[in-house]
């Protein structure tokens, strides 16, 4: 029983081959369908810079024809032309295209980092959820044991007549309730470990997830704010392309004709250009204008609100860090006063002078005690991992 008051130098071990969490979001990145999403992302914008960059802004065509008059007069007449079309770039549109492209990549890569982040949040609450669960498991066995060492001391004492047999219940009461307890424990320690497992696909062997506050950076080097800055780049790309593509592609053809009026005259071959203009009209401009606009404004729209709440988000976070490190102070406080006051109650409970009830309350107060001083540690961790979270710091 006298076990329970050495509840303050319990010390929590993790598995030796225990992983951190830079690796465990490496494992988790690779098993994320938002990873392999954005990593097909990236690779698509960099195809569309490498088409930028082309000669020509779509490909050659080529074009056959025929004709003669074998269904009619049959005289021989005979003519076959082949074509072949290479459209042309318009005015500044490959440059703008290129800028366009290069501004997808970086949107495509900055939200890659910006998703690794929001894993990285997920990994954060897990490992302390896990941590927190392993931390009331073994103080909820240290109880369940401190109950079976008061039950035996009991049992004894009420067989040499010290005690009464309702005191011996009582005692046997605590022990089935810490016991229930444990098993409930158990449980949500069982959970902890598959939320876990769900996201990095290993064995819940996590290392301590204890982390100091980032050094503070310019809110613009947040993750999810760049990538939010380089969709409004791409949508100001888009703009700018759209208004050096007022038209479709022109196009140059070279073609040659091999023909002849009918079957007394020889082939005659000839060479020839062609050049194609399609014509600007509000009809295809307008509303490409009108997307592209609607585009821009919402991107940057987005990114005003998203920088107020990233603000917002990392006062918060200090703010909570600062009331976590005031509660486990508290927390540091009470516990101390619980367990002199436990060890008062043990030694006037062995003298006589105290019943068991009075003994069982400090017990139950110091437990809760100790208990809420472990919680509020790991709480003061989280908060210290959430700080760094708002502030876009990986791990």
């Amino acid at each position: 029983m006298r076990s329970f008051i050495l509840f303050a130098g319990l010390v929590l071990a993790w598995p030796a081959g225990a992983q951190s969490l830079r690796l465990a979001l490496d494992l988790a990145w690779q098993r994320s369908p938002q990873a392999q999403t954005l990593e097909a992302r990236q690779r698509e914008a960099e195809v569309r810079l490498t088409a930028a960059e082309s000669l020509t802004p779509a490909p050659p065509t080529l074009g056959v024809s025929y004709r003669g008059d074998q269904l009619n007069r049959d005289l021989g007449q005979r003519e076959v032309e082949a074509e072949v079309g290479l459209p042309l770039w318009l005015p500044g549109e490959r440059s703008a295209r290129q800028e366009a492209a290069e501004a997808d990549i970086r949107l495509a890569r900055s939200q890659v980092l910006a998703q690794r982040l929001a894993l990285a949040g997920e990994l954060r609450e897990a490992a302390w959820a896990l941590r927190l669960a392993r931390i009331e498991l073994a103080l909820l066995e240290e109880r369940r044991r401190a109950a079976q060492v008061l039950e035996a001391d009991v049992a004894k004492r009420v067989r040499v007549g010290e005690l009464a047999r309702t005191d011996e219940l009582a005692a046997r009461n605590e022990t089935l309730t810490a016991r229930a307890a444990l098993l409930d424990q158990q449980t949500k320690l069982i959970q902890a470990e598959q939320a876990w497992r769900l996201l990095t696909g290993s064995l819940p062997a996590v290392e301590e997830a204890v982390e100091s506050p980032g050094p503070g950076q310019p809110l613009d080097d947040h993750p999810q704010l760049q990538a939010a800055q380089a969709a409004v780049a791409l949508a100001q790309a888009k703009s700018r392309l759209t208004a050096q593509s007022r038209r479709d592609s022109p196009e140059l053809a070279l073609f040659t004709r091999r023909e002849r009026r009918d079957g007394a005259e020889p082939y005659a071959n000839s060479i020839g250009l062609r050049f194609t203009l399609p014509l600007a009209t509000d009809a295809r401009n307008r509303p490409r204008d009108a997307a592209a606009e609607t585009e821009r404004v919402q991107s940057e729209a987005d990114y005003g609100l998203l920088r107020r709440k990233t603000e917002l988000a990392a006062e918060q976070a200090q703010q909570a860090l600062d009331v976590a490190q005031a509660q486990l102070e508290a927390a540091a406080t009470r516990r101390d006063i619980t367990a002199e006051n436990l060890r008062l109650n043990q030694k006037a409970f062995d003298l006589g002078e105290f019943s068991l009830a009075q003994l069982l309350r400090a017990q139950s107060a110091a437990f809760e005690a100790e208990l809420f001083h472990r919680q509020q540690q790991a709480r003061l961790g989280l908060a210290r991992s959430r700080l760094n979270q708002a502030r876009g710091i990986l791990p």
